[in-house]
C-alpha cells in the first residue's frame, strides 16, 4: 500500500485501533476515536472513509498511538477529562480524575447542602473574603473536589495542595471552570496538609473533603502500567496506606464547627480501618458508602 492510501481515513483509523488492540488496550476502538479527534482535529465520522488525512495529522495520530500503546494514560494524551458536569485539564503532575471519585463529590455536595440548610458555612461576603476557610479540599490535585463544591454549592472553597507539579494545573482548572460556570473563586493554597492544619483556627470550617494518597507500600510496588505514570506523591499513603487518614482523623476534627462534616475517598479495602480511626478520635455519625462498582469508596463523618 502506498503512503497516500495508508493515510486514508479508514486505513489510518484501522492502523491506530490495531496498534492499541495489540498492546492490550481494552477499549481500543473508542480510544482510537479519542486520539483521532486530538490529533486530526475533526470527528472521524464526519469524513468519508476514502478521504486522505494530511501528513501532519497522520503523524500526530501515529505518535499518540505509539504513546498509548506504551500504556501512557489516554487522559494525559488528550489533555483534559470530564468530571461530573465540567471538564478539567489533566497532566502528568496530577492524579487522573476517576469515576470512583464522583461518588465522593456527590456525598460532599449532599452534605454541603444539608449544612447550608442548617445555617452552617453561611457567612457574609466580607467574612468569606477575609476570614478563615469554611470549605476545604485537602490534597486537591487537579481541583475536581474543590470545584465540585464551588460549582454545585456556590461557596468559596480553599484548595490545599503541596505538589509543585500539580499547582499550575490546579490554578488553571480553577480559573477556567469558575469562569465557565460562574462559581465563586476557589482559593489555591500551596501547603503541606500536615503543617497547614496548624494555621487553621479551631471551629471555623464547615466541611472538609479530601482524596489523599492511600496506596500501601506493597501496592506502590505493583502498580498497573497506566497508574505507574501518575505522580507517586499523589498515590503513596505510607507503609499501610493510612498516614494521611491518621492526620485527618486526629488533627482536623477540631478545625470544624460543631456539626461540620468530613468527606473522604478511601481505597476499596480501607473502609473498616478508616472508620475505626475516625471513631477512635471522637468523630460522630461515621458512615461508609460504595461507588458505582459496589466497592467501598467514601467515608463521611461529623464533628
Amino acid at each position: 500500500m502506498d503512503a497516500l492510501n495508508q493515510n486514508t481515513v479508514l486505513a489510518l483509523w484501522r492502523e491506530c485501533r490495531a496498534a492499541l488492540e495489540a498492546a492490550g488496550i481494552e477499549n481500543a476502538a473508542a480510544e482510537a476515536d479519542w486520539l483521532w479527534q486530538a490529533a486530526v482535529g475533526t470527528d472521524r465520522h464526519l469524513l468519508r472513509p476514502q478521504d486522505t488525512v494530511g501528513d501532519p495529522g497522520a503523524a500526530a495520530l501515529r505518535q499518540l498511538t505509539a504513546r498509548r500503546a506504551a500504556h501512557e494514560p489516554v487522559q494525559y494524551l488528550l489533555g483534559s477529562w470530564p468530571f461530573l458536569d465540567f471538564e478539567v485539564k489533566v497532566a502528568p503532575g496530577v492524579l487522573i480524575p476517576r469515576q470512583d471519585t464522583e461518588c465522593v463529590a456527590e456525598h460532599a455536595i449532599a452534605l454541603g447542602r444539608q449544612l447550608l440548610a442548617q445555617g452552617i458555612g453561611c457567612a457574609p461576603a466580607a467574612e468569606q473574603d477575609g476570614g478563615s476557610p469554611r470549605w476545604l479540599d485537602i490534597c486537591s490535585g487537579s481541583g475536581i473536589l474543590a470545584l465540585a463544591l464551588a460549582v454545585h454549592l456556590q461557596v468559596p472553597v480553599t484548595a490545599v495542595e503541596l505538589s509543585e507539579a500539580a499547582l499550575p494545573v490546579l490554578k488553571e482548572n480553577v480559573k477556567n471552570v469558575c469562569a465557565q460556570t460562574g462559581a465563586p473563586a476557589v482559593q489555591v493554597q500551596a501547603a503541606d496538609m500536615f503543617d497547614y492544619v496548624h494555621t487553621l483556627p479551631d471551629g471555623g470550617a464547615a466541611l472538609i473533603v479530601s482524596n489523599p494518597p492511600y496506596l500501601t507500600a506493597q501496592e506502590m510496588c505493583g502498580l498497573q502500567p497506566e497508574v505507574a505514570h501518575e505522580p507517586a506523591m499523589a498515590l503513596a499513603g505510607g507503609e499501610d496506606g493510612l498516614d494521611f487518614y491518621r492526620c485527618l482523623a486526629r488533627e482536623y476534627r477540631s478545625k470544624l464547627t460543631e456539626g461540620g462534616a468530613l468527606v473522604l475517598e478511601i481505597g476499596a479495602s480501607q473502609g473498616r480501618q478508616v472508620c475505626g480511626l475516625l471513631c477512635e478520635n471522637g468523630w460522630q455519625d461515621v458512615r461508609l458508602y460504595q461507588d458505582a462498582a459496589g466497592l467501598d469508596r467514601c467515608v463521611t463523618a461529623r464533628r
